[in-house]
């Protein structure tokens, strides 16, 4: 029954990757657009990618830390209890009592940073919105960079789940990911669910062009 989920998931997953990274196309395109601090927030995320890679081997604790702890904050969200949490520089382990395939790739598609900033971004005075902006933008970066070094076909959470369904699922989630900040950028969480609602309307219209175009165009050619 598990593998049977998996497979409609990482079949419904390809449509769904394709109508997000439209609607994110989109979402950035319209950010470059909106406004100072929308455009300072994107510029800032190659920025945080630049810094990660000049100061990250002087971080690796903070990194193995951080990846744990979303690990343990996905897993309460499941409601499923943490055993012990382990991070040093070497490398670190989040043992749970349970698990499921969105608890263990968290840390590849989820930017944690990035996700608490905005939801404390409302608690700010207006004045310092363009700073928290570009804040938001450096951990955004942060993620991006760190997944990209990280991402690996050795590492157990992708091995145990597979490298096709890991990698469609993780793709997925980043582009997610970063069309949530881009919304938020101009709109704050009206944006980002701006972004995911446009998401879901691409890829209805990738699913009926499938389901009912291709089909006619492949038939046409025969």
């Amino acid at each position: 029954m598990w593998v049977f989920f998996k497979t409609v998931l990482l079949i419904a997953a390809v449509p769904a990757l394709a109508g997000y990274a439209l609607a994110l196309y989109v979402e950035i395109a319209s950010a470059l657009d909106h406004s100072t601090q929308a455009r300072l927030g994107l510029a800032m995320i190659p920025a945080g990618m630049l810094l990660w890679l000049l100061l990250g081997r002087f971080l690796r604790f903070f990194h193995v830390f951080e990846h744990e702890v979303t690990h343990l904050v996905t897993g309460l969200i499941f409601f499923i209890q943490p055993r012990q949490l382990v991070a040093s520089e070497s490398g670190g382990r989040m043992e749970m009592y349970g698990n499921n395939f969105i608890v263990s790739l968290a840390p590849y598609f989820v930017p944690l940073f990035s996700l608490v900033l905005m939801a404390l971004m409302p608690l700010f005075d207006s004045t310092v919105g363009v700073y928290a902006c570009g804040m938001l933008g450096l951990f955004t970066g942060y993620h991006v960079i760190t997944n990209l070094q990280e991402f690996s076909f050795h590492q157990p959470d992708i091995r145990s789940h597979g490298p096709l369904f890991s990698t469609t699922i993780c793709l997925w989630g980043n582009v997610i990911a970063l069309g949530v900040v881009a919304g938020f950028l101009q709109r704050a969480w009206p944006g980002s669910w701006g972004y995911l609602k446009s998401g879901g309307r691409e890829t209805a219209a990738i699913v009926e062009f499938i389901v009912t175009q291709l089909p006619l165009r492949i038939a046409g050619l025969l």
